[in-house]
């Protein structure tokens, strides 16, 4: 009896053991909460460097290198404003992918690919105030502004004075966060045996969504002004594809001003652009062929490349302010293009090496080569063993834009591709704007069929794309609101090929700019806006 107690003790313990052990990965990506709301990140801080991002910045004069962030208790101190009321949440990340989604590559700060590491979400007043990601007990990278700053740990504690934070210090916030945000969103659909491209305009006011505006072909902002992009169907000698035509297109509204994701409102008026008056499309008398387009918007750049007369299909991936992704039908099978907006119809194509350099080609070439020897095991040969850094493009993941590679094969007389990931963060001048202030595991629980989100620079809403819609929600506290603001009806197979989002007064501009393009409202049967 006595052995059978002390069995039966023994079993009871190590269930309680058991009971406080997770299983191995459990906290990888997910929120862990903090043991205590003191500050994890409790003492001094000294910033070394701001490292390189590409994502929506607000331009400030703050000189940050060299000056400090604190931590203690009851507040914060960053470039010498205090906040209190602080609240915390903790994850777990893999630091390479995390980096990448802040387009700072994992390289510049030393640390390996697998490298696990805490984020430490921080809030004051329950508003959202940055992140902090802890490299060791003495070095961390703060996200704050969307600006990424490398930090080091000068002390233990926090000087005295945080107890008394200022109370109308200037929020870091202030100039961006308006509570009006406004989204240009390309989408593909499909049609038939292609697609065809639609624009929508989707934008809230403090919450409130205005009416949701569409238009045929895409309609998007550069830093010469508002521009569409036109697809034309065209059929010569029995064969059948389109052309891309790109042109500088209409605003009535005076002193709209096209600006691009990431820039600043000023008010030195001599920093606006005026916008040509638009022509009404429902009046266009231009009688130009597809061709005489063509030749025309590039009748200056023939040096560059010859025109491509010949019909081929062209598929759009993505759309930017200089650049475009596009799938092309080859005789020998599809391949992925990057083209310059002001170039489209030429055969010039951007190469690897235009965008990001030798380093950028060295890492498209080894990721390249992987994918033809994995190809030869299997008994297949890539049809072009010499290419040099123009087989790329961009595919849509996670709510982020990722670059991809591909490899055109032969098998069994059909043409056929293999696509591979690479790990380069896409650059600047291709992608201004790509940052999501939510985690995609909490998307997911909210909206269990979400293939896809965008997130406002104001951090105040974002929209989630599922299969066969798009849901609007209020973003609080980097968390998508309990119900949505409005839900848009899609095509099923619907992708998104662009997103350029405005905000605080630019969203008026950019609002009335689109309806002078021609932009109708949508019809109440496929837009249901909460009340």
């Amino acid at each position: 009896m006595v052995k059978k107690g002390l069995l039966l003790l023994s079993v009871f313990f190590l269930m309680i053991l058991a009971g406080c052990t997770d299983p191995p990965g459990a906290s990888a990506g997910k929120i862990i909460p903090p043991l205590n709301q003191s500050s994890p990140l409790g003492g001094k801080w000294e910033i070394m460097q701001e490292l390189g991002t590409s994502g929506y910045a607000i331009e400030t004069s703050q000189q940050w290198t060299g000056g400090t962030v604190q931590f203690a208790e009851d507040g914060v101190e960053i470039g010498g404003h205090v906040w209190d009321r602080l609240s915390y949440k903790i994850k777990r990340v893999n630091a390479a992918d995390y980096l990448m989604t802040k387009y700072i590559p994992f390289t510049d700060v030393a640390i390996t690919e697998s490298q696990e590491v805490d984020v430490i979400t921080v809030y004051a007043a329950s508003k959202y105030l940055g992140e902090f990601m802890k490299l060791s007990d003495e070095k961390m990278i703060s996200f704050v502004q969307n600006k990424g700053l490398l930090l080091r740990k000068l002390s233990d504690e926090a000087d005295s004075f945080l107890g008394f934070p200022d109370r109308n210090a200037h929020d870091l916030y202030q100039d961006s966060i308006q509570g009006t945000s406004g989204i240009l969103m390309g989408i593909k659909i499909p049609y038939g045996s292609g697609y065809r491209y639609r624009t929508l305009w989707v934008a809230t006011d403090y919450n409130e969504v205005h009416p949701v505006l569409a238009a045929d072909q895409l309609f998007f902002p550069r830093t010469s002004g508002f521009w569409e992009l036109q697809v034309q169907s065209i059929t010569e000698e029995g064969k059948t594809g389109n052309i891309l035509t790109a042109r500088n297109v209409t605003a009535k509204t005076l002193e709209a001003r096209p600006v691009l994701s990431g820039d600043v409102e000023e008010e030195n008026e001599n920093s606006r652009v005026s916008v040509p008056e638009a022509k009404d499309p429902e009046k266009n008398t231009n009688k130009d062929t597809p061709q005489d387009i063509a030749a025309t918007d590039d009748k200056d750049s023939a040096k560059d490349g010859e025109i491509e007369r010949e019909p081929v299909a062209r598929v759009i991936n993505y759309i930017g302010n200089n650049y475009i992704a596009i799938e092309k039908q080859t005789k020998e099978g599809n391949r992925l293009q990057v083209l310059p907006v002001d170039k489209l119809s030429m055969t010039t194509e951007i190469k690897i090496h235009d965008l990001m350099g030798h380093k950028g080609l060295s890492a498209y070439l080894g990721a390249r080569e992987r994918a033809v020897s994995e190809l030869k095991k299997k008994g297949f040969s890539a049809l072009e063993e010499a290419e040099l850094g123009q087989n790329f493009g961009l595919v849509r993941k996670y709510g982020h834009w990722f670059l991809v590679g591909r490899v055109n094969y032969e098998k069994g007389g059909i043409f056929e591709h293999s696509d591979f990931d690479l790990k380069i963060i896409p650059p600047s001048n291709l992608i201004y704007y790509d940052t999501l202030v939510l985690s995609w595991h909490n998307i997911k629980d909210r909206v269990p069929d979400a293939l896809d989100a965008f997130a406002s620079p104001n951090r105040d809403v974002a929209l989630v794309k599922t299969k066969n819609k798009i849901i609007v929600y209020q973003v609080i506290s980097e968390q998508l609101a309990e119900t949505p603001l409005a839900e848009i009806d899609l095509l099923e197979g619907t992708s998104v090929v662009m997103a350029e989002w405005a905000t605080g007064s630019y969203v008026d501009n950019w609002e009335k700019s689109f309806l002078a393009y021609g932009a109708k409202p949508m019809p109440s049967g496929y837009v249901r806006i909460k009340q």
